[in-house]
């Protein structure tokens, strides 16, 4: 009885370590080995974009904090006074409003850009070889 316990042990073993079973269990371990490498891929990749996430996240914050100062400056009066001024030109009674001109608008004002002295001028100066 013990020889043929013996002999049985020896049969399983060989089925247990034959080449195809060593095979078959050798790729279950690499694709074992893949998905685990594929999911800490992944991790890393979701860890990244959390951390540029967070990082718009500030920056939304920081704006929005600018946003809610420029909302409380313009429920004051002095505030609302201020952005009306600037975007309308608004003035109070008595007040004058001055306005400053570049230089493209003050040759334009002076007439040479524009109507029958600029054609003028042109034809003068086409006429001269200029």
């Amino acid at each position: 009885m013990a020889f043929n316990d013996f002999k049985e042990s020896k049969e399983v073993e060989r089925a247990v370590f034959s080449w195809p079973v060593i095979f078959i269990a050798g790729l279950l371990v690499i694709a074992a080995l893949w998905g685990i490498f594929r999911a800490l891929e992944k991790e890393l990749a979701l860890r990244g974009e959390i951390k540029t996430l967070e990082k718009k996240i500030v920056e939304a914050d920081s704006v929005r904090a600018g946003f809610q100062a420029k909302v409380e400056d313009l429920r004051t009066e002095a505030g609302l006074d201020r952005e009306a001024r600037g975007k309308f030109n608004l003035k109070k009674p008595g007040e004058e409003v001055v306005i400053f001109l570049d230089d493209a608008s003050q040759t334009e004002s002076s007439g040479l850009t524009g109507g029958w002295l600029a054609s003028l001028w042109s034809a003068v100066k086409g006429g001269l070889g200029f």
